[in-house]
């Protein structure tokens, strides 16, 4: 992969890669959200090739191959340490690359599989442009997302802590769309849908973003450690969920956008 220069990227390409001996032990949502993707898979025809953006630790990559007939899955993903992990058990390609710079051809792809990938480019209308131009046409692309709630709690805690950013900002739907619709993409089957997941209390929460890889890449990030006081002040904003077993005193909104793209030209219809 070429070198990166932008300190966003580098910064979401060294958070991922530190977790990627802890991510798989965590990732139930991403896994749950995944297999939603699974399921509005357009058939795989024989020799289609699939490129499984984002790919992490190869999960779905391998998935995706076992119902490939003939066919090429490549799997693509900023942090190489992530890839590594993804090689067990899985014998199609590996490509450490920027989502938003795919080292593929034009139009020599039949799906793209993205879950929970889109978040984490600086540009959407770069990367769907970078989509669309290896898609053949009529390809397809499955994909989800995090929209703006996600994280709506912890967001309005540290508010109330201090003026940094701790949550990166997610991308609306209109958003998705305009940049989409500019690459020549159609969001043809929308899915949305909130998840608001359970932690004995926030200090979890963190633990479990950290281990995730899911640190905050925003140039207004806090560059010193987060001091005790200003931790404390946003622990006791984060709201307390509201008849719900000890064992899960907070709750944590997770919103999820997705579902299939289109372009134009034969293929998959």
């Amino acid at each position: 992969m070429a070198e990166l220069k932008d300190e966003f990227k580098l910064n979401v390409a060294r958070s991922f890669g530190r977790a990627a001996q802890t991510y798989d032990r965590v990732a139930e949502l991403q896994r749950k959200i995944g297999r939603a993707l699974m399921g509005r898979l357009p058939p795989l025809f024989p020799g289609a090739v699939v490129l499984d953006l984002g790919a992490g630790t190869g999960f779905f990559a391998r998935q995706l191959a076992a119902m490939s007939d003939g066919g090429q899955v490549i799997a693509l993903d900023i942090a190489e340490p992530m890839l590594r992990q993804a090689m067990s058990g899985f014998s199609g390609n590996h490509l450490v690359a920027d989502a938003e710079a795919i080292p593929l051809r034009s139009e020599s792809v039949d799906l793209v599989f993205s879950n929970m990938c889109i978040q984490w480019c600086r540009s959407p209308e770069r990367l769907f442009a970078e989509v669309r131009r290896i898609l053949k046409p009529g390809g397809r692309v499955i994909f989800s997302t995090f929209g703006p709630r996600t994280l709506e709690e912890l967001r309005r805690a540290w508010a109330a802590s201090d003026d940094y950013d701790h949550v990166i900002d997610f991308s609306s739907a209109d958003e998705i769309e305009r940049a989409l619709v500019s690459a020549g993409l159609i969001w043809s089957e929308k899915a949305s849908w909130l998840e608001c997941c359970p932690y004995p209390d926030v200090l979890a929460l963190m633990r479990e973003l950290k281990a995730l890889g899911a640190r905050n890449a925003s140039g207004h990030r806090s560059r010193a450690m987060t001091g005790k006081g200003r931790l404390a002040a946003m622990i006791e904003a984060y709201p307390r969920a509201k008849n719900t077993p000890e064992e899960e005193a907070i709750l944590a909104t997770f919103e999820v956008l997705g579902g299939q793209l289109r372009c134009s030209g034969a293929g998959f219809d």
